[in-house]
C-alpha cells in the first residue's frame, strides 16, 4: 500500500481508493485513478493553505482548505529532491505537494516512459531553489556526472507560454527542470527536447495545451506531443 502524505490521502477521496503497489519500486500500479492532480498550494497565512485540485478527466477546477503542514509531511517519493536550506517554509511546502501530484500523475499511467525517468531520477541529489524575482525562467546548471544536482524552480508558474500559447503550470515546470537534472547526473546532454517532452506529458495529463516551440524555434511534433510522444 502507498505511503502518502495526508493531503494526498485526503485527495483520494475525490475518486476511488488506490490499491496496489508502487509503481517505481515494484513495477505495479493500478490501472486508473479518477482523483485530482495538485494544480496549485497558495498559503492563506494563517496556518492553512489554499490547495487547487484539478480533475484531469472532466478538467474541473475546486479548492480545498488543508493546513499547510499536510502538504509536506511524511513524503517518500523522489526523496533526494529537496528544497534548499534557505528556502522558505512555503516553498518547501509547495515542492512537496507538487512533487506528490507528478506521483500520482504517473501511478495512473504506468505505461509511460516517464515512469522510467522517474525511478531513476530517485538516485540523483537534486536540490531545488527558489528562483530568483530578477529571473523569467527556471534554471538548471551543468553539473558533472554523478554529482548533487542544483536547479531554481518557481511554484507561481501560470498562464501560458508566448511562443506558442501553451499552458503553463508550476507542476509541469519542475517535471521539466527535474529532467535537465536526471540528464545532467547521468552525463546527457539532450537539449530542451526530452525536457519539454516531460513536461507536456503533465501538461497533457492536466487537460491542458502542450508545447511545440521553445524559445521561438519548433520543436518535433512526433517526439514532444503526447500520446503520440508516448510510442
Amino acid at each position: 500500500m502507498w505511503r502518502v502524505t495526508a493531503v494526498v490521502l485526503f485527495l483520494l477521496t475525490e475518486g476511488p481508493r488506490l490499491q496496489g503497489q508502487d509503481v517505481f519500486s515494484s513495477g505495479g500500479a493500478p490501472a486508473a485513478m479518477d482523483g485530482g492532480i495538485v494544480i496549485g498550494v497558495t498559503p492563506l497565512g494563517n496556518g492553512d493553505c489554499d490547495v487547487k485540485i484539478k480533475n484531469p478527466r472532466t478538467h474541473y477546477v475546486h479548492s480545498r482548505t488543508v493546513p499547510c503542514d499536510t502538504v509536506s509531511r511524511g513524503r517518500t517519493f523522489l526523496p533526494k529532491v529537496l528544497p534548499s536550506r534557505d528556502a522558505p517554509p512555503q516553498f518547501a511546502k509547495a515542492l512537496s505537494a507538487y512533487l506528490d501530484s507528478i506521483q500520482r500523475a504517473a501511478a495512473a499511467d504506468p505505461g509511460s516512459p516517464v515512469n522510467n525517468l522517474l525511478k531513476q531520477l530517485a538516485e540523483a541529489p537534486v536540490t531545488v531553489q527558489p528562483r530568483p524575482p530578477k529571473d523569467e525562467s527556471n534554471v538548471t546548471p551543468y553539473s558533472p556526472p554523478g554529482k548533487p544536482v542544483s536547479l531554481t524552480w518557481s511554484p507561481s508558474d501560470n498562464g501560458r507560454y508566448a511562443a506558442d500559447g501553451a499552458s503553463k503550470s508550476a507542476c509541469a515546470t519542475l517535471l521539466h527542470e527535474l529532467t535537465h537534472a536526471w540528464e545532467n547526473y547521468n552525463g546527457l546532454d539532450n537539449g530542451e527536447l526530452q525536457a519539454v517532452r516531460a513536461e507536456n506529458w503533465l501538461i497533457w495529463k492536466q487537460g491542458g495545451t502542450q508545447r511545440t516551440r521553445y524559445n521561438g524555434n519548433a520543436l518535433p511534433r512526433d517526439q514532444v506531443i503526447w500520446p503520440a510522444a508516448g510510442r
